[in-house]
């Protein structure tokens, strides 16, 4: 029993410390009056706790929806008062005559953040691969966090293994968040959902949606698992699943199944390429619908081999 007690205090260590290495300290002051100038940014609870501040950062890990902001005060050698904000410290506006710490969790997906009460499309920082990093989230379609964007065909996705593993572009436009993001998020989110949705230059709009999906690490190459699918699009659907066990491929890494050359410098993007591809999100957009063939964004079961999609992008969210 006492094995079991040791074990169980170091786990509950462990997972506390993990917990503050997603929160920043943003606060330590004293002014003279206390007054919350708003009355929702009350705390979502509060209450004396005997021992070590651990236990604030325990019971926040555990009450994470109402914890997004914690304030950690001490009232004495072993007293601490703890309070839980369901906002964001730069949402929080509050002058205190204690001296206290305040800290403000870092969002680890665009559905944590909704979850939190941010609901606008637009531009977010999230925690992924050890730092904060900008995002793009859909929050009118529920929380997706993009992942890719083929908008105009300003970035050149011609790169190298190196940058398609760390991600490149501009998050209000054209843009890969990194092959390394995209692994960490699909694991940490876990039966994760990905979002492949497309514009045709007429304004036709369809989407895919598929359960399950992630990716491996560098080392497998990032081999693909593409997930079942969910929507009722199983006739395009075919084409993404269809790259299903497939390893990323770009003009310095070949790993596509095509002996004797390399479908990224055939078709000037990486990708996870078979023999080459069915669905090729990162191919740049054509000046039309009508192209040549298997030119511009590419989803032949959509539209054929001749012609091309005028814009494209890829999100990903924790099933519900």
């Amino acid at each position: 029993y006492n094995l079991i007690f040791i074990l169980v205090v170091l786990a509950v260590h462990a997972s506390c410390i993990y917990a503050r290495e997603s929160y920043s300290l943003y606060l330590r002051l004293e002014k003279e009056n206390y007054a919350v100038k708003n009355g929702s940014n009350l705390p979502s609870t509060e209450f004396v706790i005997e021992g070590s501040e651990m236990e604030c950062w325990f019971k926040c890990q555990l009450d994470y929806l109402r914890c997004f902001t914690l304030e950690i005060l001490k009232l004495g050698l072993t007293s601490w008062l703890c309070r839980f904000y369901n906002v964001d410290f730069m949402k929080l506006s509050y002058e205190s005559k204690e001296l206290s710490m305040v800290y403000s969790s870092t969002a680890r997906s665009c559905l944590e953040l909704l979850e939190r009460g941010f609901t606008l499309d637009g531009v977010y920082k999230i925690l992924t691969v050890g730092e904060e990093k900008e995002v793009y989230c859909d929050m009118t379609g529920g929380g997706w966090t993009m992942i890719q964007h083929r908008l105009n065909g300003d970035i050149d996705f011609n790169r190298s293994w190196q940058s398609y593993k760390e991600g490149f572009g501009d998050v209000n436009g054209d843009f890969w968040i990194g092959l390394e993001t995209i692994r960490e998020m699909s694991v940490l989110l876990n039966n994760s959902l990905i979002r492949i949705q497309g514009e045709s230059f007429n304004g036709d709009r369809r989407f895919i949606i598929a359960k399950g999906f992630y990716i491996e690490d560098e080392q497998k190459k990032y081999k693909l698992h593409a997930g079942t699918m969910i929507n009722d699009e199983w006739d395009i659907g075919h084409d993404w699943t269809y790259h299903g066990g497939s390893m990323f491929t770009t003009r310095d890494d070949d790993n596509d199944k095509k002996g004797g050359s390399n479908c990224a410098q055939k078709y000037p993007c990486a990708w996870w390429y078979v023999n080459c591809y069915a669905l090729n999100a990162n191919r740049a957009p054509a000046k039309q619908q009508q192209t040549t063939y298997a030119d511009g964004i590419s989803w032949p079961a959509w539209l054929g081999d001749f012609q091309s999609l005028k814009t494209i992008n890829m999100a990903i969210k924790k099933m519900n």
